[in-house]
Parts: structure tokens; C-alpha cells; sequence
């Protein structure tokens, strides 16, 4: 990939069968998930609390949505993506729900309060969203809508 633009290199999710650096959070979304969204109820998500956001601009052209998750992550809060739409061409915004989770409160409070800061100075709309309840899986599957 060193042959590619530096453009075309970063928004490149997987190469040669598995995530780029970039893009390594993503595993970490999916066993959050799977973590968060157990079938068992063993009593983890007692006292759990958080925040909904909808996020709206060009996310990955600057990284903003890593930066995001990194604030998620540098607050020690769980989080997930509920729902995504992305953006077909340059012109074309991408808007992500990210759901933040956790027993500690001020900690959901001061990350919400970074990702707003973060998105106002980045030009990035970030609005109240609701999703499911913070133990539940998110069971839509990719491309369940997707008719050929």
C-alpha cells in the first residue's frame, strides 16, 4: 500500500485480508458489541447510563471519527455504533450514531461534553439521538436493507 496516495491510504479499511492501522478500532466496536449486547442477563448493565449522538459531516476525511472514538476511549467509557450512512462521494456527508455507555457518570458527562466541543470546533453536527437500551444487541445485519 506505501504505492498508494496518501488520500487513497487512509481511507482504506482492509488490505490484504485484514484491518489497516487506521482502522483497528473497528474490532474493538465489534466485541464492545458483542460485550455490551450479551443474550445473558448477568446483571452488567445494572446502573449503566449514557448518551446517543448523531454525528453528521465528513467524518473520515479528517478523522474525525477516530478522534471521537479516541475521546470515547480517553474517558474510559463503552460505546457503539448504532447506525451508519455513508456518504457515496466527496460531496456527500456521512452521519453516524454512536451510542456512549457507562456506570460512571461524570466520565459520560465529560465525554459528551469533549465530543460536542470537538464536533463544534471541527464543523461536524452533533445532535441528540436515541438507540436501543444499553443492553441490547444491535441486531441489524450489513446490508440487510440492501436489495439486488
Amino acid at each position: 500500500m506505501s504505492d498508494l496516495p496518501d488520500e487513497i491510504r487512509g481511507a482504506v479499511i482492509t488490505a490484504h485480508g485484514k484491518l489497516t492501522p487506521d482502522y483497528d478500532y473497528i474490532a474493538n466496536l465489534r466485541k464492545l458489541n458483542e460485550r455490551v449486547g450479551s443474550d445473558g442477563d448477568d446483571g452488567s448493565s445494572v446502573g449503566m447510563q449514557g448518551f446517543c449522538v448523531c454525528l453528521t459531516g465528513h467524518l473520515f476525511d479528517n478523522k474525525s471519527f477516530n478522534k471521537i472514538i479516541d475521546i470515547c476511549e480517553g474517558n474510559s467509557i463503552l460505546f457503539r455504533v448504532v447506525e451508519w450512512e455513508l456518504g457515496m462521494n466527496a460531496e456527500e456527508e456521512t452521519s453516524v450514531t454512536i451510542q456512549g455507555m457507562s456506570m460512571n457518570e461524570l466520565a459520560l458527562d465529560e465525554a459528551q461534553k469533549e465530543i460536542e466541543s470537538f464536533c463544534k470546533d471541527s464543523k461536524i453536527r452533533c445532535q441528540p439521538a436515541s438507540g436501543p437500551a444499553y443492553d441490547k444487541k444491535i441486531t441489524k445485519k450489513i446490508h440487510q436493507d440492501h436489495q439486488h
